[in-house]
């Protein structure tokens, strides 16, 4: 009589459905013989997995940091790009000139866009600032949530050696809290006002001395960084 071969219940899925079968011993793999040891390799499986990701999503975000250097160029300018935080600043300093021409100071410019990501808005091919400006906002403005930082970053810059008035465009809301109330009327010969507000596009346009800063969908920080850069590369304040 041969030898009597051993039998095991084991459980397996076929097609989603689990079953109870009778298999010999020798048709048992390890894993059907030990759930356990199976259930430990599944977990090793999943946490090589979870470091995987986690690898690749740290080259990834290297890759987004660090893809453009530390400099980067436009239009002769040069801006080093500064990190603070997970925040990316892209840092320049422009030289403040005395009217005989003579160096009057540095300015710290810090924009929170990459130069060449903005430079497709539409902008005109001259830009000529008076000496006194009138900065004209919408009341809107302050559904934006990049509008304090954008009105700063702009008032400053417009301020280098020149008188700057700051208003409403909205008269109703002038007079409720107390703003002067300034539009593309309020013009002159040694005045040049800029008014901001929303639009269907995002886009800077000039009309008698009267520069429209509009912008679409709260795009108010890269709007106005596009003035900056055209201002600069203009050249021509005054």
């Amino acid at each position: 009589m041969g030898e009597k071969e051993d039998k095991i219940i084991v459980k397996k899925k076929e097609k989603g459905i689990e079953k109870t079968v009778e298999a010999k011993s020798g048709d048992v793999n390890e894993e059907e013989k030990d759930p356990k040891k199976n259930k430990e390799r599944e977990g090793q499986f999943k946490v090589i997995f979870v470091v995987l990701v986690l690898i690749l999503v740290g080259v990834v975000l290297g890759f987004y940091l660090f893809s453009e250097g530390t400099q980067v160029k436009y239009s002769g300018m040069e801006f080093d790009i500064e990190l603070y935080g997970n925040i990316k600043i892209y840092h320049t300093i422009i030289p403040v000139l005395n009217q005989y021409g003579e160096l009057q100071a540095n300015y710290n410019l810090y924009l929170r866009n990459n130069p060449h990501d903005i430079k497709d808005i539409p902008i005109p091919a001259v830009i000529s600032l008076k000496r006194n400006i009138i900065h004209s906002a919408s009341a809107e403005l302050g559904n934006c949530s990049f509008a304090g930082i954008a009105g700063v970053n702009l008032g400053q810059f417009l301020a280098l050696g020149r008188s700057v008035t700051t208003a409403s465009i909205d008269r109703d809301y002038a007079e409720e809290n107390g703003f002067d109330f300034a539009d593309c009327n309020d013009v002159t010969d040694d005045t040049t006002v800029i008014v901001i507000k929303p639009g269907e596009e995002t886009k800077i346009s000039e009309v008698n001395g009267c520069y429209t800063i509009q912008f679409k969908d709260c795009e108010i920080l890269e709007v106005n960084e596009r003035f900056i850069l055209g201002v600069l590369e203009n050249s021509r304040m005054g």
